[in-house]
């Protein structure tokens, strides 16, 4: 398998379809870093900056206690008015996460419905993609809960450790534990997240059911397991390389924006001070979301190639045909 072809032909579809990036805009709210975001929350509990962290921190504000409990029934009752106003917005937050999470899972049918199309040189268009993710919409969301809540049970199984030195355990052994913990499941989490790409290209590719295509995800993944890994080391690697020249872009536009705040402060201009600031910031949010959007478009396109390759022709991986070679 040719990894520089796929990654070609991936970058051919970002490039030439730039619509695809409002799907890849959205969908990126879903992850499409596969095991590493489990990896980062992961470390996140072992720090004290995750989800327990957070829980005892909310615990101990005693908002979960009697008094909170009271504290709200009094606030309800004695300001009735500001009471409905806080429960409206809350219910318009509800709504519009709703929507949003539509909107994202249409958004990653839809990519990888038309990356498809792409690659294989049939016809495609926003509104064709954005019909396939409406009907696909179901069966897409499914798969995404199902990974969800598997990594949340790894995620808990593995912080189980953080919720221990919260006791009066020794803090090495809890560190030991989390470790050992760390090294059986994360790899664990990685794969499923293989077998999740896969299936959701069952489900909008071949129109198979959930159950089936988890089943053949998890052929497909076993079967060329290896392929995944190396073809999820090169995004790796292309995310870095992307992530450290967003860094070292607003390092070098930061210099001028900085000097020109500087000079309009010390001239007195406070509004010319304010509106560099104010478009510097909208400029640097606005190249966070291109490069965002127009990556989650890259990588899904990719992961469809590969996919559409392995149920093709298949495919031996690099590693395997350098052992080859040298045999």
């Amino acid at each position: 398998m040719s990894y520089r072809s796929i990654l070609y032909q991936a970058w051919k579809t970002t490039w030439k379809n730039k619509y695809l990036w409002y799907f890849g805009l959205f969908a990126v709210l879903l992850g499409n870093s596969g095991g590493m975001e489990t990896i980062i929350q992961l470390l996140s509990q072992q720090n004290d900056t995750g989800f327990y962290a957070g829980l005892k921190a909310y615990i101990a504000t005693g908002i979960f206690s009697a008094t909170g409990a009271q504290g709200f029934w009094h606030f309800m009752t004695t300001d009735p008015l500001s009471f409905i106003i806080l429960i409206t917005v809350f219910l318009i937050f509800i709504v519009l996460g709703v929507f949003l999470l539509w909107l994202s899972v249409v958004s990653q049918a839809a990519l990888v419905n038309n990356s498809a199309r792409s690659a294989t040189g049939k016809e495609h268009d926003f509104k064709h993609g954005l019909q396939i993710g409406i009907e696909k919409f179901w069966p897409t969301l499914g798969l995404n809960i199902v990974i969800k809540i598997f990594v949340a049970l790894i995620v808990f199984l593995v912080s189980f450790p953080v919720m221990l030195s919260m006791g009066r355990l020794s803090l090495t052994f809890t560190n030991s534990l989390f470790i050992i913990l760390f090294v059986i499941f994360v790899p664990v989490v990685i794969c499923v997240s293989f077998i999740l790409r896969y299936a959701i290209c069952y489900v909008v590719i071949k129109d198979q059911k959930i159950k089936e295509a988890v089943k053949n995800g998890w052929k497909l993944f076993i079967a060329n397991w290896l392929i995944s890994i190396e073809m999820a080391l090169a995004l790796l690697l292309i995310n870095f390389l992307v992530s450290v020249a967003l860094v070292l872009i607003f390092l070098l536009l930061s210099i001028p924006i900085l000097f020109l705040a500087f000079v309009f402060a010390r001239l007195s201009f406070i509004f010319m001070f304010w509106a560099i600031i104010f478009i510097a910031l909208i400029c640097f949010f606005s190249l966070i979301v291109f490069i965002g959007a127009s990556l989650t478009t890259f990588q899904t396109a990719g992961w469809t190639s590969v996919y559409i390759q392995l149920i093709g022709k298949g495919g031996k991986s690099k590693l395997a045909r350098m052992f080859e070679k040298k045999a």
